[in-house]
């Protein structure tokens, strides 16, 4: 049986306040197991120890068994710690991470130092409803959540006279957490109160890019839930680019934030299946579900290992896809793409923020319609890309390869209806020339 230097806390008296030195001193180790004789004792000498402050003391113990090394959590120790000290020594640390048997004078190991979740200081950051159900999952949880930061109120109304919180914050506050919004993360006055609340661990859940000061501050670090295989789609908006891309797989992944973007060290992943008529809101709603789960799970997981989570670093030759920010020229229409790239284009970006189309009729000033859904006919067409057919209440617009149908729209300044209800509104197109113009500005 050998025994090693493993993380206990022994706490040491003072003689009349003063500070106490040892050249040496030893501690007798017995292993038990389970209620069997006594083991011989196996004496540590710990040479030249300071001990007017707490020592911190590693016991572990290993099994040999043929050529092979299985390392066990020790079961059961009785620690002999009078030998060999020329001063009183103390176990009341110790005895708080170890269940302590009065009858046989037998610290039990239960579970390391044991942190609990209410002894982890966490700060959250956080803005819209996608980081409301980490927060969620946290708060309902227990875990020790004792600040959050968002960003600002945001102006809305005609005039930007009426101040919106973000859903993070509307949250926090209806569970009584306070509230941080800076403007500018490095701002000294915002750097001063989050030291404040003197956080072991930062959890970030879609919020913006921090600064070394920020990420750095917790002992445990900073780790972010991304909606995505990292590397895959790193950038502001994965959902809606893993779904504009076709693909039929997508998941959240945690890692430990650094210097660039999306580029730190992976915690964990979890995959999620996005179906072929699946459109951005179910994809959406799935990762909100399983970033939640996913984020209390890596809260767990530094908690159990006291901070030393296992990491790996990104692997790029998985291959990059970029999700940059969207804006609204990204959201135009390329009607010269195959059919698959416009159907998963348009299902990418609905309900939010749309994708969107100018429609000319009879060579007349455009009118701008959001296009919502569509369909895959597999019907080829000869006709030229953005060319509008309609027949019997239905929409067709041509595609690079076959005929798209267009299943629900919305003209500006009017509601979100079904092709039918348009056609039936929309005399125009009943009869006249129709043509979708598409400047195909999206990056696809």
């Amino acid at each position: 049986m050998l025994f090693e230097v493993s993380l206990y806390k022994i706490c040491c008296t003072r003689a009349n306040k003063s500070k106490l030195f040892c050249r040496s001193f030893a501690i007798s180790l017995y292993k038990i197991s389970y209620g069997s004789a006594v083991s011989s004792p196996v004496k540590l000498c710990f040479p030249a120890l300071l001990l007017h402050s707490p020592c911190i003391i590693f016991v572990k113990d290993k099994l040999h068994s043929g050529h092979e090394e299985q390392a066990l959590f020790p079961s059961r120790l009785a620690l002999s710690l009078h030998v060999c000290l020329i001063f009183n020594v103390t176990v009341c640390s110790l005895k708080k991470r170890m269940a302590w048997q009065d009858e046989v004078g037998v610290f039990t190991k239960t579970n390391g130092f044991d942190m609990d979740k209410k002894d982890l200081r966490v700060v959250f950051m956080g803005t819209p409803e996608f980081a409301v159900e980490s927060l969620k999952c946290l708060v309902e949880g227990e875990y020790n959540v004792v600040a959050v930061v968002t960003q600002p109120d945001k102006p809305v109304g005609r005039h930007g006279s009426v101040l919106c919180p973000p859903e993070v914050k509307k949250y926090a506050l209806s569970v009584g957490l306070p509230v941080l919004q800076p403007v500018k993360m490095k701002d000294p006055a915002f750097v001063e109160s989050l030291a404040a609340y003197k956080a072991d661990l930062q959890v970030v859940v879609a919020y913006r890019m921090l600064p070394e000061i920020v990420w750095a501050m917790p002992r445990f670090g900073t780790f972010n839930v991304h909606a995505s295989l990292l590397p895959k789609y790193r950038g502001a908006a994965p959902i809606n680019w893993a779904v504009i891309n076709g693909e039929t797989e997508t998941g959240v992944t945690t890692f430990f934030l650094d210097h660039e973007i999306d580029t730190g060290r992976i915690i964990m992943q979890k995959r999620f299946h996005i179906p072929d008529d699946a459109d951005v809101e179910y994809v959406y709603d799935g990762l909100m579900r399983l970033g939640a789960e996913i984020c209390r799970e890596t809260v767990d997981m530094v908690i159990s290992t006291e901070g030393n989570v296992a990491s790996q670093p990104q692997d790029e030759t998985l291959g990059l896809s970029p999700a940059p920010k969207i804006f609204k020229e990204t959201c135009e229409i390329d009607w010269s793409k195959t059919a698959k790239r416009v159907y998963d284009f348009v299902r990418g970006l609905s309900p939010y923020p749309g994708a969107w189309s100018a429609l000319e009729v009879d060579g007349q000033k455009p009118l701008t319609v959001k296009v919502y859904g569509t369909k895959r006919t597999g019907t080829a067409c000869q006709e030229p890309c953005g060319h509008v057919s309609v027949d019997h209440g239905r929409l067709y617009v041509a595609a690079a390869d076959e005929w798209v149908e267009i299943t629900e729209l919305q003209v500006a300044g009017k509601k979100r209806m079904d092709a039918r209800s348009f056609l039936n509104g929309f005399k125009a197109a009943n009869g006249g020339e129709l043509r979708m113009v598409g400047s195909g500005k999206q990056s696809v």
